[in-house]
């Protein structure tokens, strides 16, 4: 069995996806990623599951899957 591992953004990490979801400059497609990061965050004390996440921003349980992944390997870049 593998162990959970769960995304706990700071302030500053939140700030810069907030801003980049409002600007409205980007893709698409960053601007869904940054919303799966979001809500993937646990430090404001939501705990959404993988698919409870897909589902609010409008994605497959895949890219949930993938972001988190990428997340862990590169972090916000």
């Amino acid at each position: 069995m593998t162990k959970q591992r769960h995304i706990y953004l700071d302030d500053s990490e939140r700030t810069e996806l907030e801003q980049l979801i409002k600007s409205g400059v980007h893709s698409a497609r960053v601007i869904a990623r940054a919303r799966v990061l979001l809500l993937l965050d646990r430090s404001q004390g939501s705990q959404r599951t993988l698919r409870e996440v897909a589902e609010a921003a409008l994605v497959g349980l895949g890219t949930v899957s993938n972001v988190k992944k990428r997340y862990f390997e590169d972090g916000l870049d």
